[in-house]
């Protein structure tokens, strides 16, 4: 039984990465890269012009979740729904946006070879 490659993982035999300037970047694994390069790809984007910080929108589409349930996981407190993910932001004012690094970090820790299973060198 052969086992399917995560939907981020880049595909074997991939001569070169899509942008030159993430492997300058250092410690970054070929999956960390194509995390980047799908959440360009999902918003239109591509790696030059991915912006640092998404919009609760942008990053509604990239996770395919509902603008809304963004709003719950920002707003629930750790204690008393520690089971609820969590997805660090920014705000300023009313102003609300995501790291690209920290959404590229929550598709990795929730991305799974098979039931239960995490992706290798992913910690919780």
């Amino acid at each position: 039984m052969s086992e399917t490659l995560p939907v981020y993982a880049l595909p074997s035999g991939t001569g070169q990465l899509p942008h030159s300037a993430l492997l300058e970047w250092p410690g970054l694994t070929a999956e960390q890269i194509a995390v980047y390069v799908q959440i360009a790809r999902e918003l239109g984007f591509c790696l030059n012009t991915l912006p640092p910080t998404l919009t609760p929108r942008q990053t509604a589409v990239v996770l395919d979740v509902s603008e809304g349930t963004l709003e719950q996981w920002r707003c629930v407190s750790a204690d008393l729904r520690p089971n609820c993910p969590v997805l660090p932001f920014q705000k300023t004012g009313r102003s609300v946006r995501y790291p690209v690094w920290e959404v590229a970090k929550f598709i990795r820790l929730h991305t799974f070879v098979r039931s239960g299973q995490r992706l290798e060198g992913v910690c919780a």
